[in-house]
């Protein structure tokens, strides 16, 4: 997508080059078991639609870090792990932070747990159809 060249060229010259594993498409259950083993998501997003990532992190119990962007705030129901998207610095302090201290990792699962609950395609439909009027 737009900016991969430059990604692309950060990877190869990475000291890490051989830990990043670009996976392209994955399939639904791929992704759940991937979400499910993962030690954080990471979304620093500069530009965002909805941030269904950050709910489908949340649904599957993974702490988010995610950036303050006006859709990710609205959608993630919570601050404490927010940041400017062009701040690495910070990102990077909240990756730490969620991942070292368990009090905060759980308080963060927690939040998102409960944050998820507010979401679910029915409910969608519902307000859809009520702006609509058709209900």
């Amino acid at each position: 997508g737009f900016g991969y060249e430059k990604i692309k060229k950060q990877i190869e010259n990475s000291t890490f080059q051989k830990e990043i594993i670009e996976k392209g498409f994955v399939e639904e259950d791929e992704k759940w078991r991937l979400l499910s083993s993962a030690d954080a998501v990471i979304y620093p997003s500069f530009s965002e639609g909805f941030g269904l990532p950050i709910l489908e992190a949340q649904k599957a119990g993974v702490p988010i870090v995610a950036s303050n962007i006006p859709s990710s705030r609205e959608v993630a129901g919570g601050k404490d792990f927010l940041f400017p998207p062009e701040d690495a610095e910070k990102m990077a302090a909240w990756v730490v932070k969620v991942i070292k201290n368990k009090i905060f990792r759980e308080k963060v699962i927690a939040a998102g747990r409960k944050n998820v609950e507010k979401y679910s395609w029915e409910k969608c439909a519902q307000k859809t159809a009520e702006i609509m009027n058709l209900f």
